[in-house]
């Protein structure tokens, strides 16, 4: 019998798929109107649901009110302690988390679905009494000042922070840094009150994927269908960019410097966005890109370094993000400024642009494959306002990039002269 070997020195030919689909899903409303996405996985008994509420910054009565009412809200209840709660959940094999953002939170289920109808009035319990224990608030307010103390060391954490400060503002709902001072003010009472208004089950929409049934709407529309939202209109907050260019965070103990080049860019409705999403991955958006091969394959300056976009429902932003040693911070940002601006006056080759393509579209069909991943996909396009034919204009942009259109978005919006410089360290050069 003969066998045939593998040539590994030559690397296989690329193909680029004509297409990506987005996948099946249904779109249900319950009877209050709450919004439900769903998508299925029928062959194992596990429902994931996620309920998602304006709830994240942009919507909190005073700095850091979101951050501590989200992460309270699993901490007991009227009827039940945080262990009792956390038991009863565990008895069932289920898990209940929540996460913050700065537009929205979300409380996050994960059971078998048999078992659905037993948590479901756990989690509502939760939405709607959540009782603040003053023990539990206690320790909360510790562990953030413990955090607090220990990222304030950390170049990393003061360079985002400054980041977001620079460009939105240090008053502003994604701009304001947390301080002990802000901690120290967090009142109980408050939080309760905007527990209240925000954890309404009316205000929620509903992602849901696994083994998702009729019975799964069922439940949904007896333990959330219920009330009127209370959180009607999107309150308004003005942007303070800092008009500086250049920004230092010393910290003359670090060996190393965070460095952040950024500023505020195109949002996803925009119809250059979907082109400058290629433009971004040549240039740092994968661990081929140009800054990966010149800064840390090249010239050592680096372990790791990309740009990305970064969206929120009010505002996007660009940057490009690394960590260098002190002496060769100044050459790193020098030789990133160099690559920014090749990309906008050379031509990419085409074989280079093929790789990038090829891995684009490899990551948007592994991004809808599958129940759980697919719902993800569906929840930052609803919670984008797009509508569901971006994901295929996303992939119909990639799949159409030429050398040219990669070079004008690069001249339109990849330039350093529109962008801040911020560095957490000791740069020596």
């Amino acid at each position: 019998m003969s066998t045939i070997l593998t040539n590994r020195t030559e690397a296989p030919s690329l193909h680029i798929p004509d297409s990506v689909a987005l996948g099946t899903f249904r779109e249900e409303r319950l009877s209050n109107g709450v919004p439900v996405y769903s998508t299925q996985h029928t062959e194992e008994d596990v429902v994931k649901l996620e309920l998602t509420f304006p709830a994240g910054r942009w919507y909190e009565p005073a700095a850091m009110m979101s951050r501590a009412t989200c992460r309270l809200l699993t901490k007991g209840t009227s009827n039940y302690s945080s262990k009792e709660l956390a038991d009863r959940i565990e008895f069932y094999g289920a898990s209940v988390d929540t996460s913050n953002g700065h537009d929205h939170t979300s409380v996050k289920i994960f059971t078998l679905g048999r078992y659905l109808g037993e948590v479901l009035p756990l989690v509502r319990e939760m939405l709607l009494d959540a009782s603040f224990p003053e023990q539990e608030f206690e320790q909360f307010r510790q562990k953030q000042v413990q955090k607090l103390q220990v990222g304030l060391q950390n170049t990393d954490f003061v360079a985002n922070r400054k980041l977001h400060e620079v460009l939105f503002g240090a008053q502003h709902p994604y701009g304001y840094m947390a301080t002990m001072e802000l901690i120290a003010s967090l009142d109980r009472q408050q939080l309760l009150d905007f527990s209240r208004k925000a954890y309404q089950p009316a205000n929620a929409m509903v992602f849901a994927s696994g083994n998702t049934t009729p019975g799964t709407i069922s439940l949904l529309e007896q333990y959330f269908g219920d009330g009127a939202a209370t959180l009607t209109a999107s309150p308004q907050h003005a942007l303070e960019t800092d008009p500086g260019t250049r920004f230092l965070e010393l910290n003359d103990r670090s060996v190393q410097s965070s460095v952040r080049i950024g500023g505020l860019t195109i949002n996803k409705q925009h119809p250059d966005f979907p082109a400058l999403n290629v433009a971004n991955t040549v240039l740092g958006g994968y661990f081929g890109s140009r800054l990966m091969s010149n800064i840390r394959e090249e010239k050592g300056y680096t372990y790791g370094i990309y740009s990305m976009i970064r969206h929120h429902q009010h505002g996007s932003y660009f940057v490009i993000d690394t960590e260098t040693g002190n002496e060769v911070c100044r050459q790193a940002v020098e030789e990133t400024y160099k690559e920014m601006r090749l990309l906008a006056t050379e031509p990419v080759d085409m074989e280079e642009l093929d790789v990038v393509k090829n891995y684009m579209m490899g990551s948007l069909i592994r991004a809808t494959d599958g129940s759980f991943n697919r719902i993800q996909v569906i929840r930052n396009m609803v919670l984008s306002g797009l509508d569901f034919d971006y994901f295929t204009r996303l992939a119909e942009a990639v799949r159409s990039s030429t050398p040219e259109t990669v070079m004008e978005m690069s001249r339109r919006y990849l330039q350093p002269e529109l962008y801040k410089e911020i560095i957490s360290g000791q740069p020596t050069d």
